[in-house]
């Protein structure tokens, strides 16, 4: 077990000290703020049509009932 913690503490020393690392952590933190934005437009636009169809369809099934 001590020898896999050496190990383990090695190899994220050697992590930290490349530059490669600090590349990967921006592109996981640019992908995680793209996904929250897409998720909350695409939320906000879901809403929207729901609502604009939910009122259509009342319409239409109130103008059937009319008939």
């Amino acid at each position: 077990m001590l020898r896999l913690k050496s190990v383990l503490c090695r190899r994220a020393a050697a992590f930290l000290r490349k530059r490669e690392g600090a590349v990967t952590v921006d592109w996981v933190v640019l992908t995680a703020a793209m996904v929250v934005m897409v998720t909350g437009v695409f939320i906000t636009i879901n809403e929207a049509v729901m609502t604009d169809a939910a009122g259509g369809i009342s319409d239409n099934i109130e103008e059937a009932g009319t008939r």
